[in-house]
């Protein structure tokens, strides 16, 4: 059996443009943000619902098996979008993709944590939130339960996960631990960008990376002039409920 699988990064969002911690920051948990905190900055910009569609039409003749995200917003739209081409697949949106939480750090800009000391400066940490050896554990738990949902009945299983920057970086090297495969060098998830991988079964599988950093699907879009572009995406266009099914139990 062949399992191809695509990491994919949501599309841009507000907090993107602004350079902020968005973590596990999502529209309802409105309540919980601070007064000045905007809800919606986590979901898809106007350019990035055009990144999602331009993600999703690039693989709308592939033969994907499952699509996996994670449960805040700008990654389930992007999977929704992904989901319209491919009628007889449900996407499934669990926690266990969810991007690392921030803590107090969430709806800062990154650039006002550093330090002022040049040498620290971007090692900002937060006193509570996820630790990044807690990440690395979610992250093997993540794909120990993606092969526990692949069929080794069928010959191909093309699956496709839409998580967050820091998941995908920390699966990424989960991946390659469990196959014992070096991790390629550079790796880099710009919005709705993805790295396309294949696992060989066989005594001994082999991991194998068909594209790493691949945006090629976005090459032709152009953003919106006049701050359109950069506008929050309007979710009552298109309603995705239907694209999603509740996430499989956990054994």
């Amino acid at each position: 059996m062949t399992l191809t699988v695509l990491l994919v990064r949501h599309g841009e969002t507000v907090d993107n443009i602004r350079q902020i911690y968005a973590g596990t920051r999502d529209s309802e948990c409105a309540a919980l943000l601070p007064s000045k905190a905007n809800p919606l900055c986590t979901r898809l910009t106007v350019h990035g619902m055009a990144q999602a569609k331009a993600l999703a039409d690039s693989l709308k003749h592939e033969p994907v098996s499952h699509i996996f995200c994670s449960d805040l917003k700008r990654a389930s739209r992007t999977a929704a979008a992904i989901a319209e081409h491919h009628s007889q697949i449900v996407a499934i949106p669990d926690q266990l993709f969810r991007e690392q939480d921030f803590g107090e750090l969430e709806g800062q800009c990154w650039r006002e944590t550093w330090t002022a000391d040049a040498a620290s400066r971007a090692r900002a940490i937060a006193s509570f939130g996820e630790s990044n050896v807690a990440l690395a554990e979610r992250a093997s738990l993540a794909w120990d339960w993606v092969l526990r949902q692949v069929s080794p009945m069928h010959e191909h299983q093309f699956v496709v996960i839409i998580s967050h920057g820091r998941l995908l970086r920390s699966l990424l090297t989960s991946i390659c631990r469990y196959y014992d495969t070096p991790r390629p060098p550079n790796v880099y998830w710009g919005n709705a960008s993805y790295v396309r991988l294949s696992v060989i079964s066989g005594r001994a599988p082999v991991l194998v990376f068909d594209r790493v950093n691949e945006s090629g699907h976005l090459t032709s879009l152009q953003r919106q002039k006049g701050g359109v572009g950069s506008s929050t995406f309007d979710e009552s266009q298109k309603t995705i409920d239907l694209f999603f099914s509740p996430s499989p139990e956990k054994k």
